[in-house]
């Protein structure tokens, strides 16, 4: 069989067109693998009313959630707080509205009851899908130190004291 030098340039550039077309048929392949399976990030801030309580008294706390997720959908299922590593409150959970199509916050309220210094760890609760299928998740974050006083006694006025 005999190739001329034209036909042998047109074979070598129909295989080199060939080759190339392959190779971009595999890199669009990647690109929409990595994008079907999207990259799952989240932020959360606890943030109490204020560092310092005394027995008794009531704060309150704002947790704040974003998603910051690209290729995924987070779906919020419920948000709990607790003070670690001791429970110093008595915490009244919100009422949790996950019908919204983003739950993006939740405002707890907490009395005192024990003296003593904890932080606030919230967790939420999530499913996701980044690859096709739900999965079940949590996140959490911790607060800055609260600290519960126990009030000083009181004395009545004109209260003697006496010592030996």
């Amino acid at each position: 069989m005999n190739i001329n030098l034209i036909s042998a340039r047109t074979i070598l550039a129909a295989t080199t067109l060939c080759a190339a077309a392959l190779s971009l048929s595999t890199w669009l392949t990647n690109v929409a693998e990595a994008t079907t399976k999207g990259s799952l990030s989240i932020a959360m801030r606890v943030s109490p009313s204020q560092p310092q309580v005394n027995l008794g008294e009531t704060i309150s706390a704002l947790v704040r959630f974003s998603d910051r997720s690209v290729g995924c959908v987070v779906t919020v299922k419920g948000i709990s707080l607790n003070s670690m590593p001791l429970p110093l409150f008595q915490i009244s959970s919100p009422a949790l509205d996950t019908s919204k199509e983003r739950v993006t916050e939740a405002i707890f309220q907490l009395q005192a009851t024990d003296a003593g210094a904890a932080v606030l760890r919230a967790v939420v609760s999530a499913e996701h899908n980044c690859t096709g299928a739900i999965e079940a998740i949590d996140f959490d974050a911790d607060s800055i130190t609260v600290n519960v006083s126990a009030p000083e006694p009181v004395r009545p006025v004109g209260a003697v004291s006496y010592t030996h």
